[in-house]
Formats: structure tokens, C-alpha cells, sequence
């Protein structure tokens, strides 16, 4: 019997692995557009499902956005959806991009949700954390 290891591997060379080098050219060319001076870079935020809904990761964005403002910095992400998106405006972030992110013909493009989004907040930005 083949193993699940082994049936996974051919999926992410001819699916996951150019989506992923299509998601990180997106990522790279976003970073370098609209970071390009000394910043905070917020690499994952992320919140369990079952707790969402009771203004932890407000509190917690209140927390980073608070670093970033004494030392005078900019905060920069790369995230999707209208959700996400709508979470870190409420927190003074601004969209600077919407990108599709095309995996070249190497199977369907990813487009969870219009693609991905490079947003950036300027120390004391409005936030509502």
C-alpha cells in the first residue's frame, strides 16, 4: 500500500511548489514596492478559529502596532481577503496592492479570495487597538 507521504509528493511538485513560487514572487515584489526602508515586518498573525470573535488579536495588533510607533517604524504584511483585510484597516493598516497570483501554467492560478494584498501602516496610524 502506498504511503499518504508518497501520494503527497508528486501533488506538491506539480501543484504546491509553483503556487508557492508564484505566491512568493507576489510576496517579494510587494515587499521590495512598499518596504523598502528600515520597518516592521509582521510575518504571521493568526488566530485559533474557536476564539475568534473576542478581540484577542485586537489586543495583540494594539501590542505591535505599539512597538512600531516607539520606535518610529512602518508595520508591512502580506495577507488575503476581504476579512483580513477589513481587520487590519480597523487597525490603521492601508492596501498599497491587490495582486492575482499566477502559478505560469503550471496548474489553477490561486486566487483564494481576489489574490494577495500588501498592506502598510505608518507609526500612529489610527488604530483602534
Amino acid at each position: 500500500m502506498m504511503s499518504f507521504y508518497s501520494r503527497i509528493k508528486p501533488i506538491a511538485k506539480e501543484v504546491m511548489l509553483p503556487r508557492m513560487d508564484a505566491i512568493q514572487r507576489v510576496m517579494t515584489a510587494g515587499h521590495k514596492k512598499w518596504a523598502n526602508d528600515p520597518h516592521w515586518y509582521v510575518m504571521c498573525f493568526a488566530a485559533n478559529p474557536e476564539k475568534q470573535g473576542q478581540g484577542n488579536g485586537r489586543k495583540l495588533m494594539g501590542f505591535v502596532c505599539s512597538f512600531a510607533d516607539a520606535s518610529n517604524l512602518n508595520l508591512y504584511l502580506e495577507t488575503h481577503g476581504p476579512k483580513n483585510r477589513r481587520f487590519y484597516e480597523r487597525n490603521g493598516y492601508e492596501c498599497k496592492q491587490e495582486s492575482k497570483i499566477s502559478s505560469r501554467g503550471s496548474g489553477p492560478d490561486f486566487e483564494m479570495h481576489g489574490g494577495g494584498l500588501a498592506m502598510l501602516r505608518t507609526p500612529g496610524a489610527g488604530s483602534k487597538a
